[in-house]
């Protein structure tokens, strides 16, 4: 009776806890700037992206990054140039008091049921003290982790094959077009007219720019309803309690005996 107990008490503080950092952790997604999403996710797209609008998206990933470290300037989480692409400024600052707050709020109850069924020294200030500290640190490690991994998810559906050539088709079809006419008129020795080419090189810049602009747009709708999103669900997941977890599965393997 005093395991099972134990067992109830650890679970009603461990769901409690579990969902008190989800909601936190939550906050902290939404609350990403929006250049700093741009220039993560276009960081990992300049490397994925062939063709001309590939090196559009190239040029435009360093303008994005440079903003967004300029924008960093002064502040305490300023990331280092160019760390974008491998990860994203996440203030998950505040997590020690939140800890702290459920501990004393939850953990006591805890301790005494899990003393009682013979687990000693869960009371003791340094255990509570250093666990706050523990779980605080991976905390903060898992969230740039699950960031970066939604971002790669994001990255790898907007560099999709499709889409490059969709993008990039019509830029290369009109060039190929051109070109052979203009072999094709040395040839035979009809040779093409300047104004062909100042029409053929404006069609060519309003495609390649349209291209561009569309998949700016894309990104942009991405980053509003899908790396957002992505990033919650994923801190969701890496809110967990490890202490609570462990202290669970050493009571079920009691209770089995």
């Amino acid at each position: 009776p005093a395991i099972e107990s134990a067992r109830d008490q650890l679970r009603h503080a461990n769901q409690a806890m579990t969902n008190a950092l989800q909601e936190k952790l939550k906050r902290r997604a939404s609350e990403l700037r929006g250049l700093d999403l741009h220039a993560a996710l276009y960081g990992r797209l300049a490397s994925r992206w062939w063709g001309p609008v590939g090196w559009l998206v190239a040029l435009w990933s360093l303008i994005v990054r440079a903003v967004a470290w300029l924008s960093h300037l002064g502040q305490h989480h300023r990331p280092l140039a160019g760390d974008s692409v491998t990860a994203l400024p996440l203030d998950v600052s505040g997590l020690d008091e939140v800890l702290a707050a459920l501990y004393a709020e939850y953990w006591p109850p805890a301790a005494d049921a899990l003393s009682a069924a013979g687990l000693s020294r869960l009371r003791e200030p340094q255990r509570w003290e250093d666990e706050v500290q523990h779980a605080s640190e991976q905390l903060q490690a898992h969230s740039a982790v699950a960031v970066s991994e939604a971002l790669e998810q994001s990255a790898r559906r907007l560099a999709h094959p499709l889409l490059q050539v969709a993008l990039n088709g019509p830029v290369l079809g009109l060039l190929g077009w051109v070109g052979y006419q203009t072999v094709a008129a040395f040839v035979s020795g009809d040779y093409l007219p300047a104004e062909y080419f100042q029409n053929a090189g404006t069609a060519l810049l309003a495609l390649w720019a349209s291209g561009f602009v569309l998949l700016q747009v894309i990104v942009s709708v991405a980053v509003r309803s899908g790396v957002k999103k992505r990033a919650a669900r994923a801190l969701a997941s890496a809110a967990t309690w490890q202490l609570g977890q462990d202290l669970l599965a050493q009571l079920d393997i009691l209770l089995e005996r």
